[in-house]
């Protein structure tokens, strides 16, 4: 049976690992055992079963596992229940964990190990793949890793997998927990504080399986998704447009992404590209060309950054229509 809330121990753990489940019985066997099976062991793992109708429940009391911490509730949302599990966690470190996804069994050594070499680094992700339900696999990230790059970048887009993070607990006293008026791009708003207060990093390797399904909370509400994405983005791009002297634009570590140099060329191509647009539509044309000049200088070969410069310079009217990346990869 999993150790009831209001047990405690002696010795506090390293890590919390934080998971909520909503009717996620198909799943569910596979999320905890990637936890339990984890080559580090100094962990608690905190499940909060949010109101589930069908046999999740069940599933969790099935293990005999003293570093579970099972709590049922009425039904709350997703966002809620991470916060509970944040109130909850003794560990200095809490690990974030989808019901229906699965860790690699070195995650947790890896990003412990980083985080403890790191102390600066407040918010720690790493690669992930995305996968069918048959277990194929659809697409492998290719994330920014260094500090440096990803304070910029996380201004424009999400560059964390929110099941990899991995936050120090301390950092989360300066920017406060979950903001529950998000339901879906909670993780981006709350990565987006952090990297405010502290610096945020990706391992290289992949050491998430995401699994791609109908059932999951952004692929069910594609709209809502972008809404709370962009929100999260309008604010970072006035906050940064206030602040620009605590961002370095030029970064260059063309050796810290997983697909090396000329990808990452590229994805600094499309970052700039993106605050090209977000210029524009702020009327700070000027700026917004000056961007693109740096993302011809980054990936002169990307033809469709010369397709945004004649927009912007001739045809002011069809800014609009050109594409902004929510995910550079």
């Amino acid at each position: 049976m999993p150790r009831p809330i209001d047990a405690k121990t002696n010795k506090l753990p390293t890590v919390s690992v934080i998971m909520p489940v909503y009717n996620a019985e198909k799943y569910l066997r596979t999320a905890i055992k990637s936890i339990l099976n984890q080559t580090y062991k100094d962990f608690e793992f905190i499940i909060i079963d949010d109101g589930s109708t069908d046999k999740s429940a069940p599933i969790i009391h099935s293990y005999d596992d003293p570093r579970i911490i099972f709590r049922q509730q009425k039904n709350k949302g997703q966002t809620a229940s991470l916060n509970e599990a944040i109130r909850m966690s003794r560990g200095r470190y809490i690990a974030r964990q989808d019901a229906d996804d699965y860790s690699h069994r070195d995650r947790l050594k890896k990003q412990v190990e980083f985080l403890d070499q790191n102390d600066k680094v407040g918010l720690l992700g790493t690669n992930y793949r995305v996968v069918y339900e048959n277990g194929d696999e659809w697409f492998t990230t290719n994330l920014f890793t260094n500090p440096a790059d990803l304070k910029l970048a996380i201004v424009f887009s999400n560059q964390f997998g929110h099941g990899t993070a991995t936050i120090r607990k301390s950092v989360l006293a300066e920017t406060g927990y979950y903001d529950e008026s998000f339901k879906i791009a909670q993780d981006y708003d709350l990565w987006s504080r952090i990297a405010r207060v502290s610096q945020i990093a990706n391992l290289k390797d992949p050491l998430y399986d995401w699994l791609f399904h109908k059932g999951s909370l952004s692929t069910g509400n594609v709209v809502l998704t972008q809404e709370e994405v962009f929100r999260v983005r309008d604010r970072e791009f006035d906050y940064f447009l206030k602040n620009k002297k605590r961002y370095n634009q030029l970064t260059f570590h063309p050796f810290s992404t997983r697909l090396g140099p000329r990808k990452y060329f590229e994805m600094k191509n499309g970052l700039q590209r993106n605050m090209s647009l977000l210029y524009s539509y702020k009327d700070l044309r000027h700026s917004g060309i000056l961007s693109l000049i740096l993302a011809i200088g980054y990936a002169p070969w990307r033809r469709i950054t010369y397709h945004y410069l004649l927009t912007l310079l001739f045809k002011k009217k069809e800014i609009s229509s050109l594409k902004y990346d929510s995910y550079i990869q």
